[in-house]
Parts: structure tokens; C-alpha cells; sequence
């Protein structure tokens, strides 16, 4: 409610006494304002990315995570800003691959301009980019933001989960991911498949395990092994949200062979399979995240 708002005296005290606890938990400053937001106590909060709402306070809704990311600025300037060169995506422009360089920046809206992240673009090829292309990359370029927010907040808020592999399968996958577009190669381009099956493969069992209790670790390697088509049903079985991903999820379905007989694919099908296995992780991101008392809501 608006009239139980902390005050800024009280925003304060609370900040330092978090600040405080995470600093004897060893939390680096740049992951603070994150894990401080899902700690700080209120009613009504929203962590992700949600755009400002100038109808509320200061330390509510949205706009929370804002005076927690200054308050931050404040005390810690520098150790509290994370170089830019977190994640990377490939995008093609007239065919050809390129690095999109994406920064960890929570509601970023309106902020964030996809060339100033788009590396060894030449300003004559810039000339040749009509607006429409233009205006396609920047929302591809808004779009990978968000996921690679969604990820990083559900990572963070998942660390303590109950069944210990969960919090381990996101870090891996999370690592699976970064190599996709980290270690693109353009002569190979087909050596990011695998990792991207492994991805949605190790974000679909984190799911299943954190919302099936039946389901245990043995369970994990026995029944399902790698048999992503069948852990996506199993999902889809406890969430619709999955059932938009059904039709597609066979284009992710590579064996080991994969890793040293490439398929015959476009590089257009395989930076395509790359986006699946973001948009499939973040979407359990996402799910994972409002299940978590201490995420969205609490």
C-alpha cells in the first residue's frame, strides 16, 4: 500500500544493515543491488524487467530496484559498475555473423542503443542498414537484454533452493549459453549447437526437479538421460507456458555426435537454434522466478 512506503530515512537504515549482511556473506558490490532488492522488505515489489511506474513511491513496485541500484552508485561508484562485455548474442547482418555485445542492465528501457554494442561493424556498412533493419535489431537487441536479465535474476534468486542441483543446473546452462555466443567461431559455426542443446537440456530439468517433488536426481539420468523432447512434455505437463515451445523443440534435438559431425544447416538455422535455446531458457527463467517468495512478489 502507498501510505505504508518506507520513508527515506528508513530506506536508508534498512539498505545499510542488507548492504551490511551481504558484505559478511562475501556478495561481490556489483551482484548487491540484485540480492539486496529480493531481501529488501515490502509489500509490494517487483524485481525484472518492469518499466518505472511514476504512480508509486520510491521504494515499491518497480521502481524499487532503482533506488537500490543508486543507492549503490552512491557508496560504491566504481566496484558497484560491471564491465559491459557480460553475454554475448550473434546477429546477421546481410548474411554475415556478428558479436552484439549484451550489458548487464536491469530496466534498461529506452536507454540502450544496439550500435553502440554491435562490434566490428564498419560505418560504411552502417550506411548500407536501411531503418527497418535498424529498428528489427534494436528490438532483437531489447529482447536479448531481457533475457539475459530474466536468467541472471532467476540464478540469483534460486541459490538457495531446496533441492541443491537446481541453482547448479542454471549455472552450467548459464555457462552453456555464454560459450554459444563467446566462442562462435565463423568457421565453425555449427560447434554452438551442442551447447546450445545442453542449455534448454540442463533449464528443463531445473524446472522439473524444482516443481516435481517426485522427481529425484536419479530420476534426471534414468528416465529422461537427454531426451529433451520428453523432459519439454514433462514440463509442459505442469506449465501450459511450455506448450508454445512444443512445435519447435526438435530443432534442439542433437545427440554427442553433433559435437563432431556437423549437421547440414544454414548459418541462418543454426544462429536461429541459438535464439530457441535463450528464448526456452528464459522462459523457464521466468516461471522459475514468480514461484521463488522472495522474486517477483513478496
Amino acid at each position: 500500500m502507498r501510505g505504508m512506503e518506507h520513508t527515506p530515512d528508513e530506506f536508508e537504515s534498512i539498505m545499510r544493515q542488507i548492504d551490511d549482511e551481504l558484505g559478511k556473506q562475501g556478495v561481490p558490490v556489483f551482484k548487491r543491488p540484485l540480492v539486496a532488492a529480493t531481501k529488501y522488505p515490502c509489500k509490494n515489489k517487483l524485481i525484472g524487467n518492469f518499466e518505472p511506474d511514476p504512480r508509486m513511491g520510491s521504494y515499491e513496485g518497480p521502481n524499487l530496484f532503482v533506488s537500490i541500484d543508486k543507492w549503490y552508485k552512491k557508496y560504491y561508484p566504481v566496484h558497484s559498475v560491471l564491465p559491459d562485455r557480460l553475454h554475448t548474442r550473434i546477429v546477421l547482418l546481410r548474411g554475415e555473423p556478428f558479436r552484439l555485445r549484451i550489458p548487464y542492465v536491469f530496466n534498461a528501457f529506452g536507454k540502450l542503443k544496439v550500435f553502440d554494442y554491435l562490434e566490428d561493424v564498419s560505418p560504411a556498412l552502417l550506411d548500407l542498414i536501411d531503418e527497418r533493419q535498424r529498428l528489427i535489431l534494436q528490438r532483437r537487441f531489447d529482447v536479448f537484454c531481457r533475457e539475459t536479465s530474466n536468467i541472471l535474476l532467476c540464478i540469483a534468486v534460486t541459490k538457495t533452493a531446496e533441492k541443491t542441483l537446481v541453482p547448479q543446473l542454471l549455472k552450467a546452462g548459464w555457462a552453456d549459453l555464454k560459450s554459444c555466443g563467446g566462442g562462435f567461431n565463423r568457421q565453425d559455426p555449427g560447434s554452438t549447437l551442442f551447447p546450445a542443446q545442453q542449455a534448454t537440456e540442463k533449464y528443463l530439468k531445473a524446472y522439473l526437479l524444482f516443481r516435481d517433488d517426485s522427481v529425484t536426481e536419479k530420476d534426471l539420468k534414468g528416465k529422461y538421460g537427454h531426451k529433451i523432447e520428453e523432459l519439454l512434455s514433462a514440463c509442459a505437463a505442469i506449465s501450459a507456458e511450455f506448450e508454445q515451445v512444443l512445435p519447435d523443440i526438435d530443432r534442439l534435438s542433437f545427440d554427442q555426435g553433433v559435437r563432431y559431425q556437423r549437421p547440414n544447416l544454414t548459418l541462418h538455422d543454426i544462429v536461429d537454434r541459438i535464439d530457441l535455446s535463450h528464448s526456452i531458457c528464459n522462459l523457464i527463467a521466468s516461471l522459475l522466478i514468480k514461484l521463488q517468495k522472495s522474486g517477483y512478489t513478496c
